[in-house]
């Protein structure tokens, strides 16, 4: 009996079981909906061909197929073809097919997906039966693009470095002290990196320059928007100090390496020079030469790298061309009040006709004009007028009243009238005579000054009244 009820309550539970199952496999079969499609394409670009294949991320849960997609003219209306080159102003509208993968389906309701082609939501999309086999609903979006400009294609690029390896200074330590800038436009630094020529072992951060090695460097640089490399595009790197210049440029243009080989040798060294307000001291050393000069420039920093490039570049030994160059006075001097300038000294050995560097110095010097004066004469006063002491004049203009241009004049017209005013003397009369000693003229008696100027201009005016009175009674009378 007991077991009759065991073999009823199976069979129940079987059929139970069985009556679940269509439900069950409805639930772990149902694919799930697609709410979000975003697919990217390059754009077009004057003069470079339409791009063909569209890509979407590789964990979408959908597919691109690109058997169908297509490009059409707007401007022109016409279906572009694979081969031909965008034109720059003109409008195009992109077709591209997406295919549902595997327990993925598009709603029924288009208008619940969000569709995007580069980030941009279009709503143009639809559902549609293709030429080509495939499996599941197609969907095709589309999206309208105007051909941008043409890139500016760069055929040359100068490259300017303001320092070059030293011996025993790590890669870290010469690529945080290194300024590259470009003579042409359109491109930017990348990033440094370096080998070694003899066993083309790459260099780590930490690791440093060898004396008498060789190295290879590589500099990456990109083109900006708007800008390509030629394939084969000159590269001109302004130090001799490289040899065996390699480049390589990118497919699209975008990206250049530039590599080159240099040898790691002793360079000029730099010291110090003490700056003042108004001068520059380097105190020379017995057995050696020193020449300057000086560039003045409203960027001196900038000027600073440039000539720093050029400087240490060269070798140890090297020899100097001192035509160009002033020996060592000192002092430096520039006539311009607050000007800034680039001072660079060379510290050199006399080796017969010839001079060879040693080292070479750097500063940034501001207002370092020194005035150089000369006197004046004063004015003596006479009796009537004032005079004033002597003073000092620079050649830039500037006035001072003592010979070393301690004691500025601001305004040499309001210090004559008073700060170096000589006040006139007063008449002197030794002999009694009432008439000056100085000048021959009478002295007035201040008890009783002399009023016969005063009777004379008195009697002036009175006769020149009585010729307008009789002038104006006899023309009445004559009315």
């Amino acid at each position: 009996m007991k077991n009759k009820i065991r073999l009823i309550s199976v069979i129940c539970a079987v059929c139970t079981l069985l009556a679940l199952l269509p439900a069950m496999n409805i639930a772990t079969l149902a694919n799930a909906e697609i709410l979000q499609v975003d697919v990217f394409i390059d754009e077009p670009k004057g003069d470079v061909e339409m791009d063909f294949t569209a890509e979407c991320a590789s964990d979408a849960q959908f597919h691109v197929d690109n058997r169908g997609l297509m490009w059409e003219n707007l401007t022109k209306l016409y279906t572009v073809s694979p081969a031909d080159k965008a034109v720059a102003g003109d409008t195009y509208t992109v077709y591209i097919d997406v295919i549902p993968n595997e327990g993925y389906v598009f709603p029924s309701d288009l208008s619940k997906v969000r569709f995007t082609v580069n980030g941009e939501v279009t709503t143009d999309y639809s559902i549609y039966e293709p030429d080509y086999e495939h499996d599941g609903q197609v969907v095709y979006i589309t999206k309208t693009f105007t051909a941008a400009q043409a890139d500016i294609i760069m055929n040359s690029a100068e490259i300017n470095l303001s320092d070059m390896p030293m011996p025993n200074e790590t890669l870290v330590q010469y690529i945080s002290g290194l300024y590259i800038t470009f003579e042409t436009e359109g491109m930017y630094d990348n990033g440094v990196s370096a080998y070694r020529a003899s066993d083309l072992s790459p260099m780590q951060m930490t690791d440093v320059f060898e004396k008498d090695g060789v190295y290879c460097l590589n500099f990456k640089f990109s083109a900006v928007d708007g800008y390509v490399f030629a394939q084969d595009v000159n590269v001109i790197m302004t130090s001799n100090q490289f040899f065996d210049i390699a480049t390589a440029v990118s497919e699209n243009g975008k990206d250049i390496m530039v590599s080159a080989k240099i040898d790691i040798v002793d360079r000029i060294g730099e010291f110090e020079i003490e700056t003042d307000y108004y001068k520059a001291f380097y105190t020379p050393e017995d057995g050696y030469k020193y020449y300057y000069y000086m560039v003045t420039s409203e960027d001196a920093e900038k000027e600073r790298k440039k000539i720093r490039e050029i400087t240490l570049s060269l070798p140890i030994g090297a020899l100097l061309d001192t035509s160009s160059l002033s020996e060592w006075t000192g002092k430096c001097e520039n006539a311009d009040e607050e000007s800034r300038a680039v001072l660079v000294i060379y510290k050199c050995k006399q080796d017969g006709e010839n001079v060879k560097v040693e080292q070479a110095g750097f500063a940034i010097l501001e207002v370092y004009h020194i005035c150089t004066v000369r006197m004046l004469e004063g004015k003596e006063g006479d009796c009537y007028t004032d005079g004033w002491r002597s003073y000092y004049k620079c050649l830039c203009g500037r006035h001072f009243e003592d010979q070393d241009a301690t004691r500025p004049i601001e305004n040499i017209r309001q210090w004559k009238k008073n700060e170096g005013k000589i006040p006139a003397p007063v008449h002197c009369d030794y002999d009694g005579d009432d008439v000056c000693d100085v000048c021959s003229e009478p002295i007035p008696d201040p008890e009783n000054p002399d009023t016969s100027d005063g009777i004379i201009l008195v009697c002036i005016a009175v006769m020149a009244v009585s010729f307008i009175i009789f002038t104006v009674v006899k023309r009445k009378v004559k009315a």
